[in-house]
């Protein structure tokens, strides 16, 4: 009885984790470009709210995060599950950001107003 247990248990164990959407899956489903553009929205939003007092930023940026989310076509959790898998590997997160931070530049370039 016990070894069917422990069995059982093995088995919803592997089932469960088998389940479980990996962090590279989430970045395959992506673009380079795609994953810019998330970031530079993410940037902005973090931007904004930057010399906010903690609460306050922290309910504003899970506002925004929710706003980029639908701009994206993808869930919140997922916004923050890409976020993640990213810092676990900082040289393409920094690359995308230095990226992200370009077509920021370049989104602003766009939309100067004549002098």
């Amino acid at each position: 009885m016990r070894y069917l247990v422990f069995f059982f248990f093995c088995i919803l164990f592997f089932s469960l984790n088998s389940c479980q959407k990996s962090g590279g899956d989430v970045l395959d489903r992506f673009s380079e470009e795609e994953l810019i553009e998330l970031l530079a929205d993410v940037s902005m939003a973090r931007a904004a709210v930057s010399g906010w007092p903690g609460a306050l930023a922290d309910s504003v940026k899970t506002d925004h995060y929710r706003i980029i989310s639908q701009l994206h076509g993808i869930e919140e959790n997922e916004l923050y599950l890409i976020l993640e898998v990213l810092s676990d590997h900082p040289d393409y997160f920094q690359k995308l950001l230095n990226a992200a931070a370009d077509s920021l530049r370049n989104r602003n370039e766009r939309i100067k107003l004549p002098d």
